[in-house]
């Protein structure tokens, strides 16, 4: 038997994991939508790293600062 131990925390002083997770599902649906276009476009998969690549692109624009809360290895964990 395994014993799990949760620890609560006070919801304004993590507010920055919250906004972590929400720029992490961010990532995810921008990364699903990129693999989706290539797809209905060439109609095959696209490769792991050419995507991994275009986030990081993304990831270092002005446009998309903000992904900058969440790091680089949890953004390629994201594309795994």
């Amino acid at each position: 038997m395994r014993t799990l131990t949760v620890k609560l925390y006070n919801d304004e002083d993590c507010k920055y994991l919250d906004d972590m997770i929400n720029v992490g599902g961010i990532i995810y649906n921008t990364a699903l939508t990129i693999i989706q276009d290539e797809y209905k476009k060439e109609g095959k998969l696209m490769k792991k790293n050419d995507l991994q690549k275009i986030l990081k692109d993304m990831r270092n624009s002005e446009e998309h600062s903000f992904w900058q809360m969440v790091g680089s290895q949890a953004v390629q964990d994201i594309t795994a």
